[in-house]
């Protein structure tokens, strides 16, 4: 996750994605072009047939494709101080594919919490901090939006200070004992 400040044009702008799951992504890419490779080979070369070919092509394809897809996705948070809005979009190999504009007014205070979710090696419990914004009261949507989880540290509480400083909401701290149970 990373927090980019123009502080010309009163933007502020939070992205998320890539990391583990951006490698994963381009490693399914780079496995399935490789795959292709071999199999336009072995067709050029008269070892099976078309209709092997376009079957595993489309295999292929769809690997290719799906680990593209892991490696690119992002999604950005944009705060427009100008405007008093906030814009939120996820994109996929660099084109934008979805795009939701909300007014900072629709908001209320931004939330650093604690949320318990488990392990994938061990399964045991982690704790981790969670970065929200808390709609209004007569807000069309009635759910927190998350900005950003991670590991506890100045990090987190970085970010959540930030975001309350630029869009001129209050900060809302929640003890560690007050943690909610994330599903996925």
């Amino acid at each position: 996750m990373k927090v980019k400040r123009d502080a010309v044009g009163g933007m502020l702008e939070v992205r998320k994605g890539g990391g583990c799951l951006g490698a994963i992504g381009a490693w399914f890419a780079f496995v399935g072009a490789a795959a292709g490779c071999m199999l336009i080979l072995g067709w050029r070369a008269g070892d099976f047939s078309t209709e092997i070919l376009l079957g595993g092509g489309i295999l292929v394809g769809a690997f290719v494709l799906c680990g593209l897809g892991l490696a690119t996705y992002r999604e950005r948070f944009r705060f427009d101080a100008a405007s008093g809005s906030l814009t939120q979009m996820r994109q996929v190999l660099f084109v934008s594919y979805w795009r939701l504009r909300r007014a900072c007014r629709d908001f209320r205070a931004v939330e650093l919490s604690w949320c318990s979710r488990a392990s994938a090696k061990t399964g045991e419990s982690l704790l981790i901090q969670v970065v929200r914004l808390l709609p209004d009261k007569g807000a069309a949507t009635a759910e927190p939006l998350e900005l950003g989880a991670g590991e506890p540290g100045e990090r987190m509480r970085a970010l959540a200070q930030e975001i309350a400083t630029f869009c001129s909401l209050p900060l809302h701290e929640l003890p560690k004992d007050a943690h909610w149970k994330r599903d996925t």
